[in-house]
């Protein structure tokens, strides 16, 4: 009698451990996938801050309705399986501003990143709205 409790306790014993494993690597492939996203937004930010600043120094200008597309070499620095990309269209004149003598034009644009994680699976896509000044000597 004592050996069939025993062969019970022992079996529940081994389902409980199971149990445990499984739940254990579960929660760290919630972890990997949860890094690998963390690493897909920030190179899909670093795309658009990279896109941003690009249009505000004047070295991309695309012409309305025109969009252009490049890289950020941001994955030797984090260890990603791509370079993000992003893509820059202008979407027309958003506003117009005239005084003392002083006009401006605004821009917009659409520019759009996507970003890749430590694997191709992961990726993340963001957008931003962007407006700049034609003429920046008024004040």
């Amino acid at each position: 009698m004592a050996l069939i409790i025993a062969m019970v306790f022992m079996l529940l014993l081994t389902m409980l451990g199971l149990s445990a494993m499984q739940n254990t690597t579960l929660q760290e492939r919630m972890a990997g996938n949860q890094r690998d996203h963390g690493m897909a937004f920030q190179a899909a930010e670093a795309g658009l801050r990279e896109a941003e600043r690009l249009i505000e120094i004047g070295i991309i200008e695309p012409e309305e309705g025109e969009s252009l597309q490049g890289k950020y070499a941001f994955s030797s620095v984090a260890n990603l399986s791509r370079d993000p990309e992003y893509t820059i269209e202008s979407t027309g004149v958003a506003g117009y501003y005239n005084a003392d003598g002083c006009e401006r034009i605004y821009h917009a644009y659409l520019i759009t990143s996507i970003g890749y994680g430590g694997s191709a699976n992961s990726q993340v896509e963001l957008e931003s709205r962007y407006i700049r000044s034609s003429n920046d000597d008024c004040e």
